[in-house]
């Protein structure tokens, strides 16, 4: 069975933990047009897609950004690059450290756990 192209495609396909954490990944890579929907009053869904998960400033420093053209079309493409035929990573062979918290809402154990397969060079976890 090949290799899956990184540690988070396999943890979705494996992990129910982590498949309800990034559920949102489909929609904002497939819908052709969110956008004017996240920016619908004053991008309130994002905020609220923010709450409780990280720290109310931090979400309003980055949603503010986020009406201004194109940013939010932007933002998106990160999630759509990921599914790009082209996005396959190979294993690092560089010193890692690996950080991740407990506190992550949107990325569970099990991406970091998978990540140590990924690094043939020295690794620790931070």
């Amino acid at each position: 069975m090949p290799r899956p192209r990184t540690p988070l495609t396999n943890t979705l396909r494996t992990d129910q933990d982590q498949r309800k954490r990034s559920h949102y990944m489909n929609e904002w890579r497939e819908t052709p047009t969110p956008e004017e929907r996240l920016r619908a009053h004053d991008t309130q869904e994002l905020r609220d897609l923010c709450a409780g998960k990280i720290p109310q400033d931090s979400a309003e420093a980055q949603v503010r950004h986020l009406p201004q053209p194109g940013a939010l079309t932007a933002a998106r493409n990160w999630y759509r690059a990921g599914r790009h035929p082209d996005s396959a990573i190979g294993a690092a062979d560089v010193p890692t450290l690996c950080v991740w918290s407990t506190e992550d809402s949107a990325f569970g154990p099990a991406p970091a756990q998978e990540t140590r397969r990924w690094i043939n060079g020295p690794y620790r976890r931070g």
